[in-house]
């Protein structure tokens, strides 16, 4: 009785020793976890930046455009003397004082700076980039680039929180592609409805520019529209001239498609003055 007794304590403690090995070889073997590279961190941190925080700025496309175009006229401030601090670092572009602190100098009138209209072709050339990636960027992001805190030589702060605001909101809202409406061979409109364009200029644009668009002394608007580069008039006709009463046609609801319709009309208003 006291031999099975000891036979069946040790088939029990087999079984069990049993047990534990098949658990231990059927369990899965976990993987190593590999480090995350210097490159894998930078990306998630980026995409943090452009998307779990892209916070709209609550500000006025049309006036951030006008910014865009010659912050200190739309504010009515005057015209820096000096060169912008960063405009040493570029040797191409031969304008100095205040034309150096427009944005539209730095990055072009169609946002993509030294790969659109401002190439190397150009006499406004400088080789910095275009500013489209903000669009994916949030307004406290912006306003860091503009208030000097994330480059203290790209300082704007000069003109005040709600000008910055402005200007990050078309930053974020007002910004097109101009390549796909403007041909940048001819430099003009890819199609256009020149009919339509003379409905819309006859019903807003004669008001002040008159029928034949000579009616204020010194612009003739049909000889703009033969001396100036479509993307710069596309970009004042959408969100209006600085320090003038022109309104925006993105504040008239007008279309991409509305403005480039005008502006071929334009083109065919007389180009020499009365």
């Amino acid at each position: 009785m006291k031999k099975i007794s000891t036979r069946l304590m040790l088939l029990g403690a087999l079984l069990v020793v049993s047990s534990i090995m098949f658990a231990a070889c059927a369990a899965p073997t976990a993987e190593p976890q590999e480090e995350p590279t210097e490159e894998a961190e930078h990306a998630e941190d980026e995409e943090h930046d452009h998307t779990e925080d892209h916070v709209l700025a609550e500000g006025d496309v049309a006036r951030g455009g006008k910014l865009y175009t010659k912050w200190y006229a739309a504010l009515g401030l005057d015209k820096p003397t000096e060169d912008q601090p960063l405009w040493a670092t570029q040797a191409t572009n031969e304008r100095t004082g205040a034309d150096t602190w427009r944005c539209k100098e730095c990055h072009g009138w169609d946002y993509i700076g030294a790969d659109g209209w401002y190439n190397t072709d150009s006499s406004h050339y400088t080789g910095f980039a275009g500013v489209f990636e903000a669009q994916d960027m949030s307004a406290e992001v912006i306003v860091a680039w503009l208030d000097g805190t994330t480059n203290a030589d790209h300082d704007f702060s000069v003109m005040g929180e709600d000008a910055m605001i402005d200007l990050a909101t078309f930053l974020q809202e007002g910004m097109l592609d101009n390549r796909d409406f403007i041909d940048y061979e001819t430099g003009i409109a890819i199609t256009a409805d020149v009919d339509h364009g003379k409905e819309l200029y006859t019903s807003t644009c004669n008001v002040c520019h008159g029928e034949d668009g000579r009616a204020i002394e010194g612009l003739i608007i049909g000889a703009v529209l033969h001396d100036e580069p479509w993307v710069e008039l596309n970009h004042l006709v959408r969100t209006g001239m600085p320090g003038t009463s022109m309104p925006a046609s993105h504040d008239l609801g007008w279309s991409i498609q509305d403005v480039l319709d005008v502006l071929t009309y334009e083109a065919t208003l007389p180009t020499e003055a009365p």
